[in-house]
């Protein structure tokens, strides 16, 4: 996606003072925290030198340096919401890596692309899968919805946050899998589907993208904007 940063070595957008300006507006670094910074021993004169040091502290991720350079940190706050990383991108929507700001839980952030906004279909399905996502009680092989709200114009989902890949990723990555696995994978996905079948939900479009394989080895299904939901 042209839209998303890609690297910290992407060129850089702000001058060094805009760069400092949007670390204290955005609660990174406080003043005297910048004045250490950039009068120490290394006096870090271009935003590029200053985000790499940043980064090697902790104090920002990649994903959040490249945003602050092109001049986008304003859109790093989504709500009570900072973006961390960008999980996935698609035709319809992105998901990020997020924290609560003031309860430090992580989660995940499903929001509608801005260039999708306008388009009836597109919104009808994402609200389809916040109605769809609302309506299923926790279950360990269906991805938990916690909130759904609309935050400067941007349909936002809010997920649980599951560490790990879709199936497609997997089998794209290591190649076929083991019978073995292959049936346990097919034994857990049945496993959410028919938990979704109680609360009166037909998926209707499950594959391997929609299909995520944890790094604890359970999985989820995800991805419910074309779900049926049965009268």
């Amino acid at each position: 996606d042209p839209d998303l940063p890609q690297t910290v070595d992407d060129p850089c957008l702000v001058s060094i003072q805009e760069f400092q300006e949007s670390l204290q507006e955005l609660g990174f670094l406080t003043k005297d925290d910048l004045l250490k910074a950039t009068t120490g021993p290394a006096n870090w004169d271009n935003s590029t030198a200053l985000a790499e040091e940043l980064i090697r502290l902790g104090t920002l991720t990649t994903f959040q340096a490249q945003m602050l350079k092109e001049g986008k940190g304003r859109q790093l706050i989504l709500g009570n919401y900072l973006l961390l990383d960008i999980l996935g991108t698609g035709g319809m929507g992105q998901v990020f890596k997020a924290r609560h700001t003031t309860l430090n839980r992580l989660v995940a952030l499903k929001l509608l692309r801005e260039d999708r906004l306008q388009d009836i279909g597109a919104v009808a399905r994402f609200k389809r899968e916040m109605a769809a996502l609302g309506r299923v009680p926790a279950n360990p092989h269906v991805v938990l919805a916690t909130d759904a709200m609309c935050i400067n114009g941007l349909q936002v989902l809010v997920m649980e946050l599951c560490e790990g890949r879709d199936l497609a990723n997997v089998v794209e990555t290591v190649g076929p899998l083991r019978i073995a696995d292959a049936c346990e994978i097919a034994r857990q996905a049945a496993l959410g589907l028919s938990h979704l079948a109680r609360q009166s939900l037909v998926h209707r479009d499950l594959k391997p993208s929609n299909i995520l394989l944890t790094v604890d080895g359970v999985i989820k299904i995800l991805d419910l904007g074309l779900a049926r939901i049965i009268p």
